[in-house]
């Protein structure tokens, strides 16, 4: 029998104690949140109930974006990587469908295999994991790209066509 804490047989980050508001709960109400969490979302929508609350998280993550900010950029930012996605579901889709077959070699080949084995042809299964990945997708590419030109200094976002502009009103 292997003792556990004895010094040397497991790696020290293995036995530093865990830090975080979730870890300083008792292992009761940790069961209790995540029976609550899965009742939720077993209660909603069956098995796609989880994905709902993932949607859930998300919008409130961009609200608290925007509150945080107090300006509207960031209701702009997720409205134009939520439209892009869907746009880019619609356009990749029937490429995917036809020229792939609908398996591009990606992770998302799960969703449209799963589509695919409820009953969908190729074109709406590719469809079905377009919609339900790409916006998604874009939202957070745009978010980043969003926070990465909003920590540009002023000095360099002045050398860009109509810099000037930018830097006038952050001034």
């Amino acid at each position: 029998m292997i003792d556990a804490h004895r010094p040397g047989v497991v790696p020290d980050f293995v036995l530093r104690p865990p830090t975080g508001s979730y870890h300083a709960l008792n292992p009761t109400t940790k069961l209790v949140l995540a029976f609550a969490e899965a009742a939720i979302a077993f209660g909603v929508r069956g098995w796609t109930g989880p994905l709902v609350v993932i949607a859930i998280v998300v919008a409130l993550a961009i609200a608290g974006f925007i509150l945080v900010r107090k300006d509207l950029a960031g209701f702009y930012v997720a409205a134009a990587g939520a439209i892009t996605g869907i746009v880019a579901a619609l356009v990749s889709a029937p490429i995917a469908a036809y020229v792939f077959g609908g398996v591009t070699g990606g992770g998302t080949d799960v969703i449209v295999a799963a589509l695919r084995q409820g009953g969908s042809d190729v074109l709406n299964a590719s469809l079905g994991q377009g919609f339900f990945s790409d916006p998604i997708d874009k939202t957070i590419t745009s978010f980043v790209v969003f926070i990465i030109f909003a920590s540009l200094s002023p000095r360099l976002l002045a050398r860009f066509p109509n810099g000037e502009r930018l830097t006038a009103s952050a001034a």
